[in-house]
């Protein structure tokens, strides 16, 4: 909403927005993209259990509990949508998207940890994060007092590295550590001892870092694991190496 709002655009969009060329998405009003990144796919029928959905023609991963992580196929699908589940959300594969988990009150989630879901797609993955006290008016945008951070994370035969730079910097705002990356779409094994931060070694969370095959899943955990605020330029990465199934094409 920051961005929207600093450069203009839409939040809220309907597909075609971002695929223009698909004639599918011309006439598809019954959803619609959160950003560049997400698809929600709502259930407007009463009493609906299942619900028709078009995912046009790019990666996209499903983002409920049941089945997380998973690609979903493109195209028009009907998908579950019991009420006591989340509707139909997916992410675009390539995109980097900050999130915190949720408390009562916006307040105390601003205080949680930052985690970064990333989306593997067919080349690197970028996305970018805005933060500011939460509370001010802005009047003036070359005064205001926030952060913008770009996230960059690119695959190599031997090594993952995420790049966090800071366009924009402010001066004595709080800032949650990032505790969690979050890979899905990965399909490396990862080395978990091999993890760097800017060079140097990093223990990371052995006992709730792992490496999920069946789902091709990395989660890579530890507290404080960066400080995103410290107005530097952080990289961090870690070796992996082709799982047997691409090795083989099994």
């Amino acid at each position: 909403m920051f961005d929207v709002a600093l450069h203009g655009g839409t939040v809220v969009r309907p597909v075609f927005f971002e695929f223009a060329s698909d004639p599918e998405t011309h006439d598809l009003g019954e959803q619609f993209m959160w950003g560049s990144a997400m698809m929600i796919v709502p259930v407007y029928q009463e009493g609906a259990t299942s619900v028709s959905g078009y995912l046009p023609s790019t990666t996209w991963y499903s983002l409920r509990k049941f089945d997380y992580g998973i690609p979903a196929k493109p195209g028009r699908s009907e998908f579950r949508a019991p009420k006591d589940e989340l509707i139909p959300v997916f992410a675009k594969g390539g995109v980097v998207i900050p999130r915190q988990q949720p408390n009562m009150t916006t307040i105390v989630s601003r205080n949680n940890p930052f985690e970064l879901l990333i989306t593997v797609g067919s080349s690197k993955s970028t996305g970018m994060l805005y933060w500011d006290d939460g509370e001010s008016i802005v009047e003036d945008f070359t005064a205001y007092n926030y952060f913008h951070l770009l996230f960059e994370f690119v695959l190599s035969a031997d090594r993952a590295t995420l790049y966090i730079t800071p366009n924009h910097t402010a001066i004595g705002l709080v800032v949650p550590t990032l505790d969690v990356v979050d890979v899905i779409g990965y399909r490396y094994q990862p080395k978990l001892s091999e993890v760097w931060l800017n060079g140097v070694p990093v223990k990371i969370d052995i006992q709730q870092s792992h490496y999920d095959s069946s789902k091709n899943r990395l989660l890579i955990v530890k507290k404080n694991l960066v400080n995103i605020a410290d107005g530097k330029k952080q990289i961090l990465s870690w070796s992996h190496q082709k799982t047997f199934c691409d090795n083989v094409q099994c």
